[in-house]
């Protein structure tokens, strides 16, 4: 086992918050991680940092901002040890390291820092180096290494806001880059009403957002004692349709989640589930085959739950490609990965393989026509953690080299799961906890651990600034060619029992890790990529002083008034999406993420 121990100053850090952290190995991997909080001074708290491996890892934990969101910010790989480190300072070096880390890989495309925050850089990298050298039980020290961070955040999100602005204006002067925005469904969504009032008609609140649905799918659902109803499927697949929207189907069946109970039996063969997932997919074609542009064909085959086994959901998975472009030769055919960061480790066992290295491994062999990856943002074991503008970047730079295209879904609350209609609003939710509005800060200072973390955390302000972070990163890379928002409608929340219940969100009574599990060995092929050959090179750059057609990438509370329109909802709730994840709320009233999500269309899709 590993161990690694930081101090910081008390009351820095909501011990709820801390305990959300996690380590990661090799490749940026995540691993199953408990945390412990002890006192060890009158100024100073102890993380005590648990995981099952003894590799080095790099530490993450989460920095709020109740203003722009947040993000998990993360040290560089440590040694695991009894050496008592200053998290601050380790922080510090981690930001710093990909500062100078995206630069440099950023140079090769074209791409140059303004001279002043070359200055702002070399002045933090002297205040790092003193720090570095000073000691560390100095009166001033934390309070330096908490600035010197606070600054260090800020030049990265100015580095990042000003490569997107060159990037995102330079692919519109490159036609053959194209992007698709698409959302998500259930088959049984009553989706129709709220779409036609934003969307259609000559009193639409909108110009075309979207050119495509996804249709989710659920085996389970579908299946009736071995036959197979596609109704509600098939009238989804219409009145997409007859909006002009292209159809993405699937994930046909999430391994592990979502067979039918007469076939989750332990003892039952394989080859009776082979003839039954047959079965299922033909079911599929003969209903709404013709009508299909892209489909999922399965998630989860990379994971490892008890029915059946990788060695049978993996070749499942590849004879449905050659199935579906034999009957429809003009459909496209993507693998699934339901955790694309691999979180999902973060308080489970490993998978048997990581998502990314099973991809590039499918990749090398032509096996599926591209991948569709989820990354919902959240807090629980079913949710992908947010990173840092620097971390997202990496993240689609190295799915960008398995050389296929990538539809990529993405969500995120924007309230607790489990607030009533009759709930605190985000601001008094704030006022109440930390006894003062909220500030600008990274990390919530506040003694108050009574009131359920992601009551604190969620608004839609929070949730506008993910996704704008989020769809900003990924239209700057070419091979992400179709977008999807997993949600369009609120369903009803959750009371919090049943949110603790369904998600098990760490449990603060169990500090020690169960027995040690020997990894397996890695193949490094993939494992130590850091960076990629960029395709997508800027044209010759402009001047710093000359003006880009773009819109303004930094977020402000400024949004046209959110408009009411009907609907209706008895989605279910899938386990990696959150109740609150969708673009029109229990309120009837557009979120301020669509008209975000409009403004980027606008201004970087339309011709």
């Amino acid at each position: 086992m590993g161990e690694y121990l930081f101090y910081y100053p008390k009351q820095q850090i909501a011990g709820a918050l801390a305990k959300r952290g996690f380590v990661t190995i090799r490749g940026r991997k995540p691993v199953k991680t408990t945390i412990r909080i002890d006192e060890i001074s009158e100024t100073r708290n102890l993380l005590v940092v648990v995981t099952k491996t003894d590799e080095s890892g790099s530490f993450y934990i989460p920095c709020a901002d109740p203003h722009n969101g947040f993000f998990y910010a993360s040290t560089e790989p440590l040694p695991s040890g009894r050496r008592r480190l200053s998290l601050f300072l380790e922080l510090c070096r981690g930001q710093l390291s990909r500062i100078q880390k995206k630069r440099t890989d950023w140079s090769f495309a074209g791409f140059s820092t303004p001279n002043n925050l070359r200055q702002q850089i070399r002045r933090a990298t002297q205040k790092f180096s003193v720090l570095v050298t000073s000691d560390q039980d100095a009166a001033d020290f934390d309070a330096n290494t908490l600035s010197l961070f606070t600054e260090l955040c800020e030049i990265g999100g100015k580095l990042n806001e000003l490569y997107l602005s060159q990037t995102l204006a330079a692919r519109r002067r490159v036609s053959t880059w194209n992007t698709q925005f698409g959302f998500a469904i259930d088959s049984a969504d009553d989706w129709t009403t709220s779409y036609d009032a934003l969307f259609t008609g000559s009193r639409a609140k909108f110009d075309p957002v979207f050119q495509t649905v996804n249709i989710r799918t659920n085996w389970r659902d579908i299946d009736k004692n071995g036959t197979y109803d596609w109704s509600r499927v098939e009238r989804a697949v219409r009145n997409a349709r007859n909006r002009g929207l292209r159809v993405t189907l699937g994930p046909l069946t999430r391994w592990g989640s979502d067979l039918p109970s007469r076939l989750q039996r332990p003892s039952i063969p394989a080859e009776t589930l082979r003839i039954e997932y047959e079965q299922y997919l033909n079911s599929a074609f003969d209903a709404v085959g013709n009508h299909v542009d892209r489909w999922i064909v399965a998630t989860n085959v990379e994971t490892s739950p008890s029915l059946p086994t990788f060695e049978f959901r993996l070749p499942l998975a590849m004879k449905s490609v050659a199935t579906i472009h034999a009957r429809f030769p003009h459909a496209r055919v993507l693998l699934g990965f339901e955790q694309a960061l691999g979180d999902v480790a973060r308080f489970a066992d490993p998978p048997l393989v990581y998502p990314f290295e099973l991809a590039a491994r499918l990749a090398a062999r032509h096996m599926f026509d591209g991948y569709y990856l989820e990354v919902n943002f959240g807090l629980t074991s079913h949710t992908t953690a947010p990173r840092d503008p620097m971390e997202l970047h990496r993240f689609f730079d190295r799915w960008s080299m398995c050389g296929v295209k990538l539809s990529v879904a993405t969500s995120c609350p924007s309230a607790s799961p489990f607030a009533a209609s009759n709930a605190l609003a985000p601001s008094e939710l704030f006022d109440r906890a930390f006894g003062e509005k909220p500030k600008r800060s990274f990390f919530f200072r506040s003694s108050h651990e009574g009131k359920p973390l992601e009551e604190l955390l969620w608004n839609v302000q929070v949730q506008q600034e993910l996704a704008r972070r989020f769809y900003s990163s990924a239209l700057a890379r070419k091979a992400v060619d179709e977008l999807i928002w997993s949600r369009w409608l609120d369903a009803s929340p959750m009371n919090y029992e049943e949110y603790t219940s369904a998600t098990k969100v760490f449990d603060p009574n169990h500090n020690d890790v169960a027995d040690s599990v020997e990894p397996q060995p890695e193949d490094e092929t993939y494992d130590d990529v850091e960076s990629v050959e960029y395709e997508e090179e800027f044209p010759a750059m402009r001047d710093e002083d000359d003006e880009f057609d773009e819109i303004d990438l930094v977020s402000d509370d400024s949004c046209p008034g959110s408009e009411s329109v009907s609907y209706s909802s008895n989605a279910s709730n899938p386990e990696n999406f959150t109740p609150t994840s969708g673009l029109i709320g229990l309120d009837r009233r557009v979120k301020p993420t669509l008209y975000k999500l409009a403004a980027l269309k606008r201004a970087y899709l339309n011709d």
